[in-house]
């Protein structure tokens, strides 16, 4: 037992927390794993601490089999601590299946309604299930969120995604939100009230720290404004296509 809790430190001390992987299991212990799991959470009057601790300890195992419960869990559950810990515990899973319950859940209104569950949403994906071809979904998720409040958890998780992912097609992107929001042209009459340009400041000044880490972990440069990340770019565009065509065959 000793042996094992400081394998399992060594492993968390080596790895950064959004990669670190869970046990991998085969097929006919997962069945069991998976018996043990509808018994806690389906018991009748199942508690929310049971209800928890079950996802969590089946999250801590990866194996396709347990996308399926966990899903179902994530969908019908109604505590919001537990839809968390089961889309947390997805994120854990094999790639393939991983993305397919997650892309199925952020398709679902009724699920990314509630901003702290779209930011599990996207933690998940960041543990390995994230493909190039994602990015113009989560630069969305993002942009609407700009001015509201309520979503600065799901902004940083896709600021860290893009940095820990290297994504160079969010370069560009990123560079133009380093600077304080304003508008281009006061005195231009289609500009959005005071009020907007106050929302995104607010959550800009939360996450404009992200920001800045998320460029540096693409580019490897710290930029101070978007005028100095936006010089940079251009002279490197070519640098960067080649190190987004290598990360494309990867993915």
């Amino acid at each position: 037992m000793k042996t094992l809790l400081l394998t399992t430190c060594l492993l968390s001390i080596a790895q950064p927390m959004w990669a670190q992987q869970a046990r991998k299991v085969e097929d006919r212990e997962a069945r069991r794993l998976i018996r043990e799991f509808d018994k806690a959470v389906k018991a009748r009057k199942a508690s929310l601490s049971a209800r928890l601790t079950a996802v969590q300890n089946l999250g801590l195992n990866s194996n396709g089999l347990f996308v399926k419960p966990l899903l179902r869990t994530a969908r019908i559950d109604k505590a919001k601590s537990v839809k968390q810990a089961a889309i947390a515990a997805i994120g854990n899973q094999p790639p393939r299946q991983a993305r397919s319950a997650l892309n199925m859940l952020l398709k679902k209104t009724s699920i990314t309604s509630e901003p702290n569950i779209t930011a599990a949403i996207i933690k998940a994906f960041d543990k390995g299930s994230y493909q190039v071809k994602d990015y113009k979904t989560f630069k969305g998720l993002f942009e609407r969120s700009l001015a509201d409040q309520r979503c600065v958890a799901a902004q940083i998780a896709v600021l860290e995604l893009f940095g820990h992912h290297k994504e160079v097609q969010a370069a560009q992107y990123l560079s133009m939100h380093i600077d304080e929001p304003a508008p281009a042209w006061v005195d231009d009459p289609s500009n959005p009230p005071a009020s907007y340009w106050e929302a995104r400041y607010k959550n800009w000044q939360k996450w404009r720290n992200h920001l800045k880490e998320a460029l540096f972990q693409i580019t490897g440069q710290r930029f101070a404004s978007n005028k100095e990340a936006r010089a940079w770019l251009k002279k490197n565009r070519n640098k960067l296509k080649k190190r987004k065509t290598r990360g494309s065959k990867k993915k």
